[in-house]
């Protein structure tokens, strides 16, 4: 199992880490649900599956935030990241009263 997981994410740490999970899972809902015609084979998926959710959030994490403090590529910061930041900031956007 743990050889599997390393294979994908080719990182011991993270890899034992997702099996431990898998186990953890297992504990909870083989109790609810019964233990599984192959258990090594749910193990090894829950594993998997885990380091993979792991790895994609590690990827968005690594490319989002640029998108929030580079501007375009013409320089310009686009009108809606920029509308959206001074409006929060600026008390005069605040919404007003519409009856008297």
């Amino acid at each position: 199992m743990l050889a599997a997981t390393v294979r994908v994410t080719r990182d011991l740490d993270l890899a034992e880490e997702c099996v431990q999970d898998a186990y953890a899972a297992a504990l909870t809902e083989w109790a609810r649900d019964g233990v599984p015609d192959r258990p090594a084979a749910w193990l090894t998926t829950a594993a998997r599956h885990n380091a993979l959710d792991v790895l994609r959030r590690a990827a968005t994490l690594r490319a989002k935030p640029p998108l929030l403090v580079e501007p375009a590529p013409d320089g310009r910061w686009p009108t809606t990241r920029c509308g959206l930041c001074s409006c929060a900031a600026t008390p005069r956007c605040r919404p007003r009263r519409r009856w008297r």
